[in-house]
């Protein structure tokens, strides 16, 4: 069996391959840009030039929210003509990595694949347009929650938490209240592994089913520096509640994954990676 991963040199892609290979499986990334020389890749100038394979994860995305929303209906048009003929090159199997966002943040509660859908934006209705596709080759959805770990993307709202510890002053964020799940990036491409190389088709969350808000995310980094007597500040307070939280309970039974780490456990993690404790 090989497994073909498309956007393998991205932060998910990357993990993803390196566990496929752990569990010796016959990996190839493909990628737009060579990166790391120990991954297994070839080097396509456009994603429709992907080689076959048995399996096919795909994953490259704009992961830019506000990229994708800049070129408006344009997006949803490159993605799902791109999904279409990947489609066409005989997989037997094919995942697609969608995102939590399609839920819409208007529920306190866990959501399930089976509830209806409020996208928000471009993002989220390409993210639809292509797992309606999906679904009609009989294909797996992955909804992904936030994803976190090391050598994630500079632009997303740990990252940003994070470039502000250690320092001084105020710790400034846009929303202290938004309730996100948030999933270790180990975690998630075990789960991304299990999807590929299991039997069961259809739709679920990869995520951990508990919902922590901003503030929460900043007081545990602040704790975990400790630099727990700085202030918080709320730049854009909306006002309003959001939140994202998924139930996995779907992909447990079909799947047999849990994710392991905790959202202390992750962001100790990378505090400690990245020397951000005192002393």
């Amino acid at each position: 069996m090989r497994v073909i991963v498309t956007g393998g040199s991205g932060f998910v892609g990357r993990a993803l391959v390196y566990e496929l290979m752990r569990r010796n499986v016959d990996t190839l990334a493909v990628v737009r840009n060579r990166s790391d020389s120990n991954l297994p890749q070839t080097v396509v100038s456009d994603y429709v030039f992907t080689p076959p394979g048995d399996v096919l994860v795909h994953l490259a995305e704009n992961r830019d929210i506000s990229n994708a929303e800049s070129q408006g209906r344009a997006y949803i048009e490159h993605t799902t003509k791109i999904l279409k003929q990947l489609l066409c090159k005989g997989f037997n199997r094919i995942i697609y990595v969608s995102s939590a966002v399609v839920y819409g943040d208007n529920v306190p509660v866990p959501r399930r694949p089976v509830e209806s859908l409020v996208p928000s934006g471009i993002y989220g209705r390409s993210k639809i347009a292509c797992e309606e596709l999906i679904a009609g080759a009989g294909g797996v959805i992955a909804r992904m929650a936030n994803l976190y770990g090391e050598g994630m993307a500079t632009n997303n709202v740990i990252s940003h938490i994070l470039a502000q510890i250690p320092g001084q002053g105020a710790v400034k964020i846009l929303d202290e209240t938004p309730v996100r799940d948030f999933i270790w990036i180990e975690d998630a491409v075990r789960g991304l592994a299990d999807m590929a190389l299991g039997k069961a088709s259809g739709v679920f969350n990869l995520g951990t089913g508990i919902g922590t808000s901003i503030g929460a995310v900043v007081r545990r980094c602040l704790e975990i520096a400790g630099q727990s007597k700085r202030e918080i500040i709320s730049l854009r307070p909306s006002g309003r509640s959001s939140h994202i939280i998924l139930d996995i309970s779907d992909t447990v039974s079909k799947f047999g994954w849990m994710p392991m780490v905790s959202l202390s456990e992750g962001l100790s993690k990378i505090i400690k990676i990245n020397d951000f404790v005192n002393g």
